[in-house]
């Protein structure tokens, strides 16, 4: 079976990162950690300055001058109330990736996010 690492480019031009957005998670799988983290709540609202911080997250990435493959993990980062956005925010300028166990709805993403833009 392949992995994300099997499609990630490698060399000077290429970047892989990752972003654990949320411990939350809707299942608990004997398996996993992610789950159990003492507290995980979702935060219902985006902190304030999220937005600009994104914004300037994206620009030190583009800064570097590399193709970039994002992946988000977690916890469940479906779960997170703002995900879809977050994902349009970098789609324009990076691929995507997603680990999820799709267990939670995903029409708002893929209303934002191109779906050629996610592995």
């Amino acid at each position: 079976m392949e992995t994300v690492m099997d499609k990630v480019k490698y060399g000077p031009n290429y970047g892989f990162a990752v972003w654990r957005i949320t411990y939350a998670c809707n299942f608990r799988c004997e398996y996993c950690t992610s789950g159990r983290s003492p507290s995980p709540q979702v935060r219902s609202e985006a902190r304030p300055d999220l937005w600009k911080q994104l914004d300037r997250v994206v620009e030190n990435f583009l800064r570097a001058g590399r193709d970039w493959t994002l992946a988000f993990t977690g916890g469940e980062p479906l779960v997170y109330r703002h995900f879809a956005e977050i994902c349009a925010r970098f789609s324009d300028h990076f691929t995507l990736y997603i680990d999820t166990n799709l267990s939670r709805p995903i029409d708002k993403l893929v209303k934002s996010v191109p779906v050629e833009r996610i592995e």
